[in-house]
């Protein structure tokens, strides 16, 4: 027994190091691809461990269940029973008639489904090995018990477990754990090829922001740009477009005004406005003339929707195997295109400056721009649709605060505000950050603009995920009657430790510190229109969290116009 689960281990070994096999997990992982894949596999090794199996008292001792079991903790209870109905099936129909056929059959299936229920478990244990050996000894134990249960002659069913039960479930349930730590190589290496994709992200999306930040106009922090990308594993060179010529090659004067002349890939994007790729690109002679053979790619860069230019990627023709150069591009254009989208709008926004309300208007917090742009770019790369949609909510999120010229706004249209931002945030927190909004739509009063964007800010950064490791929003609104006047009561809560008293004393008493005047701005606006009684109201706790409400009278627009 010991042989077999040691070849049944090599065996997952040299599977896993398969390159089709390790390419086809990576891609397919959560997919029903995948999961027939893992079915099919871990039933024919269930097989396998049959046929090498030793003939004792009638009955065949084996190491089945390292299939089976493994199959569930590592693909749920759909990959469980599956291979176990492969393996007990297969098991009943080489010997039927046998006195342990049905017994065995109806075990091997039984130990899939006991896999496949503690995959949670398992997951949530770190893939601790000995949790795997737990499970499988459990699992074993039960196929013991169904032999004496199912299969007759008692006497003999008796007299055979006897026999077979230590060894199957020691080395059984050694073999499950080394087989699952084994095989869950495959996914390690996903995650660390995930991890080192999203940190080059990080690095770049960090670097190139002071330059990108600054347009394509500005040919010197292009080139900076440039160098940065041009430094990058497997990269030869790059370019960065407008729609008509080359804006920075990296090495100023290389290419003289900049150029006149598009690399193919370039005016393949520009007309298509997606990723294309050019195997034998020409331009780059000029850029890397020693190079010999040079495919490049270009990614579109967006700002407002529409195209502004391209950045151009030259790598060499043999690496242009698969997909993960076109999907980096693909990646690094969003990211580039979502930092230019912030230039602009960071541009326009000194214009609010110079309102009557824009000091509350203009404070965004660059921590949030950086951490939004860190999110995005962490999906560009694996997650290219989910960060396009997280940067049209961005891009939402900053119009709002650019084109909004009202001082006093519907409650609806403010929430549309707090939601984009809400949505930046969960993108970024996922799991982390829970959110209950109840604002119902027949809610209809005038609110200051940009009143509930700092007391939501500041609840999710101070409360809910104070510490990192995630709490609740609540955004609660509701028609009220307060001293006999009729308005609308908006509420703001979170889970976290409460307001600090020192905090709290200076908000009172309205010394609160420079950098800390979110909270403060918001109750002194809402002091100036709807009067001194009528400001920010905090409660706070350190077991019950902090609560912010606000107060706005029914009908009272707060004496300002547009």
């Amino acid at each position: 027994m010991l042989f077999n689960v040691g070849l049944l281990v090599l065996m997952a070994y040299l599977v896993t190091k398969m390159p089709l096999v390790r390419e086809f997990i990576i891609n397919n992982r959560g997919d029903w691809m995948l999961k027939l894949f893992l079915i099919v596999f871990f039933g024919a090794v269930g097989i396998i461990s049959t046929y090498m199996g030793m003939q004792v008292n009638g009955a065949i001792v084996n190491t089945r269940v390292v299939g089976v079991v493994a199959g569930g903790l590592l693909g749920g209870p759909i990959v469980g029973v599956g291979a176990g109905l492969i393996a007990g099936i297969h098991r009943w129909a080489i010997d039927i008639g046998g006195f342990t056929a049905v017994a065995c059959a109806i075990s091997t299936v039984a130990e899939g489904v006991i896999g496949g229920l503690f995959q949670t478990r398992y997951r949530k244990s770190g893939n601790d090995w000995i949790f795997a050996f737990a499970v499988a000894a459990a699992a074993e134990c039960c196929q013991m018990i169904i032999i004496l249960l199912v299969a007759r002659p008692f006497d003999a069913a008796f007299d055979l477990v006897k026999i077979i039960a230590f060894p199957m479930i020691t080395f059984n349930s050694f073999g499950v754990a080394l087989f699952v730590t084994v095989f869950n190589s495959v996914f390690m290496t996903m995650d660390e090829e995930a991890a080192r994709r999203t940190s080059l992200a990080f690095e770049v999306a960090n670097s190139c922001l002071p330059y990108m930040k600054r347009g394509l106009s500005d040919s010197e922090a292009m080139d900076r740009a440039i160098q940065i990308i041009a430094g990058l594993p497997g990269i030869k060179g790059a370019v960065i477009t407008d729609r008509e010529k080359v804006v920075s090659c990296g090495t100023p004067g290389l290419i003289q005004g900049g150029g006149s002349e598009l690399p193919e890939a370039a005016k393949k994007t520009l007309e298509k406005h997606r990723v294309t790729m050019v195997r034998e690109e020409t331009f780059h002679k000029k850029l890397i003339p020693s190079a010999k053979s040079i495919a490049s790619i270009a990614a579109p860069l967006f700002v407002s929707e529409e195209i502004v230019g391209t950045v151009v990627f030259f790598v060499e023709s043999y690496r242009m195997t698969n997909e993960t150069e076109k999907s980096f591009a693909d990646g690094m254009g969003k990211m580039f295109s979502t930092q230019l989208e912030l230039s602009r709008l960071e541009e326009q926004t000194k214009l609010l400056q110079r309102a009557e309300f824009s000091a509350l208007q203009s404070q965004i917090n660059p921590h949030f721009l950086f951490n939004c742009l860190s999110t995005i770019s962490a999906f560009c790369i694996e997650k290219p649709e989910r960060a396009r949609e997280l940067l049209v909510v961005l891009g939402d999120y900053f119009r709002r605060t650019l084109q909004t010229g009202s001082i006093m706004i519907p409650l609806q249209e403010e929430m549309e505000y707090v939601n984009a931002y809400l949505t930046l945030e969960k993108a970024r927190f996922e799991e982390k950050l829970q959110l209950n909004v109840d604002v119902p739509e027949t809610l209809d009063c005038m609110v200051p603009s940009f009143i509930l964007q700092p007391i939501v800010e500041n609840a999710v950064k101070h409360g809910a995920m104070w510490n990192g490791r995630g709490g609740t929003v609540s955004i609660c609104a509701r028609a009220v009657l307060r001293d006999g006047q009729e308005g609308a009561e908006i509420r703001v809560t979170d889970d976290g430790p409460g307001m600090e008293k020192d905090i709290l004393k200076a908000f009172r008493e309205g010394n609160m510190p420079e950098n800390k005047i979110g909270l403060m701005n918001v109750h002194r606006r809402l002091q100036n229109i709807y009067g001194p009684d009528n400001g920010l109201r905090i409660d706070t706790s350190p077991k019950q969290g902090t609560s912010m409400r606000i107060f706005i009278p029914r009908g009272d627009d707060g004496g300002e116009n547009e």
